[in-house]
Protein backbone atom coordinates (compact mmCIF):
# COMPACT_ATOMS: atom_id res chain seq x y z
CA UNK A 1 0.00 0.00 0.00
CA UNK A 2 1.31 3.63 -0.65
CA UNK A 3 -0.18 7.05 -0.41
CA UNK A 4 0.79 10.26 -1.09
CA UNK A 5 1.21 11.49 2.57
CA UNK A 6 3.17 14.63 1.78
CA UNK A 7 1.72 15.59 -0.88
CA UNK A 8 4.88 15.82 -2.82
CA UNK A 9 4.82 13.33 -5.27
CA UNK A 10 5.64 13.45 -8.63
CA UNK A 11 4.46 10.74 -12.08
CA UNK A 12 7.99 9.75 -12.55
CA UNK A 13 8.17 8.59 -9.23
CA UNK A 14 5.04 7.52 -8.68
CA UNK A 15 6.03 5.48 -12.04
CA UNK A 16 9.02 4.03 -10.48
CA UNK A 17 8.13 2.89 -7.05
CA UNK A 18 4.58 1.87 -7.87
CA UNK A 19 6.88 -0.55 -10.66
CA UNK A 20 9.12 -1.32 -7.85
CA UNK A 21 6.34 -2.34 -5.14
CA UNK A 22 4.84 -4.53 -7.63
CA UNK A 23 7.85 -6.54 -9.00
CA UNK A 24 9.28 -7.10 -5.35
CA UNK A 25 5.46 -7.81 -3.24
CA UNK A 26 4.07 -10.10 -6.04
CA UNK A 27 0.78 -10.66 -4.40
CA UNK A 28 0.21 -7.81 -2.93
CA UNK A 29 -2.44 -5.68 -3.84
CA UNK A 30 -0.77 -2.20 -4.46
CA UNK A 31 -2.94 0.68 -3.20
CA UNK A 32 -2.55 4.51 -4.89
CA UNK A 33 -3.78 7.49 -2.88
CA UNK A 34 -3.01 11.07 -3.85
CA UNK A 35 -3.68 14.53 -2.65
CA UNK A 36 -4.14 16.70 -5.56
CA UNK A 37 -1.88 19.83 -4.10
CA UNK A 38 -0.01 20.81 -6.98
CA UNK A 39 -2.64 19.75 -9.71
CA UNK A 40 -0.87 16.38 -9.93
CA UNK A 41 -3.35 14.31 -8.19
CA UNK A 42 -4.95 12.87 -11.22
CA UNK A 43 -1.63 12.12 -12.94
CA UNK A 44 0.07 10.60 -10.27
CA UNK A 45 -2.74 8.06 -10.03
CA UNK A 46 -2.68 7.48 -13.74
CA UNK A 47 0.78 6.93 -13.20
CA UNK A 48 0.44 4.29 -10.54
CA UNK A 49 -2.26 2.60 -12.49
CA UNK A 50 0.10 1.95 -15.76
CA UNK A 51 2.26 0.78 -13.49
CA UNK A 52 0.52 -1.83 -11.77
CA UNK A 53 -1.08 -0.26 -8.67
CA UNK A 54 -4.86 -2.76 -8.57
CA UNK A 55 -6.55 -0.73 -6.86
CA UNK A 56 -6.57 3.43 -6.86
CA UNK A 57 -8.66 5.92 -4.15
CA UNK A 58 -10.29 8.86 -4.47
CA UNK A 59 -12.77 10.89 -2.72
CA UNK A 60 -16.14 12.44 -3.89
CA UNK A 61 -15.69 15.94 -5.22
CA UNK A 62 -12.03 15.55 -4.03
CA UNK A 63 -13.47 16.07 -0.56
CA UNK A 64 -11.27 14.78 2.21
CA UNK A 65 -7.50 14.19 3.64
CA UNK A 66 -6.58 17.73 3.87
CA UNK A 67 -8.48 19.83 3.75
CA UNK A 68 -9.77 18.33 7.19
CA UNK A 69 -12.86 20.73 7.73
CA UNK A 70 -15.11 22.54 5.39
CA UNK A 71 -13.35 26.04 6.28
CA UNK A 72 -10.23 25.04 4.78
CA UNK A 73 -11.88 23.97 1.54
CA UNK A 74 -13.46 26.95 1.10
CA UNK A 75 -10.02 28.40 1.65
CA UNK A 76 -8.77 27.08 -1.31
CA UNK A 77 -6.73 24.02 0.33
CA UNK A 78 -6.96 20.92 -1.83
CA UNK A 79 -7.74 17.19 -0.85
CA UNK A 80 -8.02 14.00 -2.25
CA UNK A 81 -8.18 13.42 -6.12
CA UNK A 82 -12.03 13.69 -6.71
CA UNK A 83 -13.68 10.09 -7.58
CA UNK A 84 -15.70 11.19 -10.69
CA UNK A 85 -13.10 12.85 -12.58
CA UNK A 86 -11.12 10.00 -12.19
CA UNK A 87 -13.77 7.52 -13.21
CA UNK A 88 -14.05 9.77 -16.29
CA UNK A 89 -10.23 9.46 -16.70
CA UNK A 90 -10.56 5.46 -16.42
CA UNK A 91 -13.36 4.96 -18.69
CA UNK A 92 -12.10 7.21 -21.59
CA UNK A 93 -9.23 5.60 -21.28
CA UNK A 94 -10.54 2.14 -21.40
CA UNK A 95 -10.45 0.87 -17.95
CA UNK A 96 -14.16 -0.97 -17.10
CA UNK A 97 -14.99 0.92 -13.82
CA UNK A 98 -18.17 -0.84 -13.29
CA UNK A 99 -18.96 2.24 -11.83
CA UNK A 100 -23.02 4.82 -13.32
CA UNK A 101 -20.89 7.35 -13.69
CA UNK A 102 -24.55 9.34 -13.37
CA UNK A 103 -24.85 8.44 -10.08
CA UNK A 104 -21.62 9.54 -8.79
CA UNK A 105 -22.63 12.92 -10.41
CA UNK A 106 -25.59 13.20 -8.39
CA UNK A 107 -23.57 12.38 -5.06
CA UNK A 108 -21.45 14.75 -5.84
CA UNK A 109 -24.02 17.65 -6.46
CA UNK A 110 -25.42 16.07 -3.26
CA UNK A 111 -22.51 16.94 -1.46
CA UNK A 112 -22.24 19.85 -2.38
CA UNK A 113 -25.85 20.45 -1.22
CA UNK A 114 -24.89 19.01 2.13
CA UNK A 115 -21.60 21.03 2.66
CA UNK A 116 -22.69 24.16 1.13
CA UNK A 117 -19.31 24.50 -0.73
CA UNK A 118 -18.05 23.93 -4.58
CA UNK A 119 -16.65 20.58 -4.99
CA UNK A 120 -13.40 20.65 -7.35
CA UNK A 121 -14.54 18.28 -9.29
CA UNK A 122 -14.43 18.51 -13.12
CA UNK A 123 -16.87 16.44 -13.79
CA UNK A 124 -19.56 18.19 -11.85
CA UNK A 125 -18.59 21.73 -13.80
CA UNK A 126 -18.55 20.65 -17.14
CA UNK A 127 -20.22 17.41 -17.37
CA UNK A 128 -18.78 13.61 -17.72
CA UNK A 129 -19.12 13.07 -21.53
CA UNK A 130 -19.17 9.62 -21.88
CA UNK A 131 -21.20 8.57 -24.46
CA UNK A 132 -22.16 4.74 -25.16
CA UNK A 133 -19.30 5.16 -27.56
CA UNK A 134 -16.60 5.78 -24.93
CA UNK A 135 -17.94 3.53 -22.26
CA UNK A 136 -16.28 0.44 -22.02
Amino acid sequence: MRSDTTRLADPTRVMRYTRRAVRELPGVEILAHFHDTRGTGMTNTWAAVLAGAACIAACLGGIGGEPATVEQHQAGETGNVCTEDLIVLLERAGVRTGIDVDSIVVAGRRAEQILGVRCRSQVLRTGHGLTPATRW
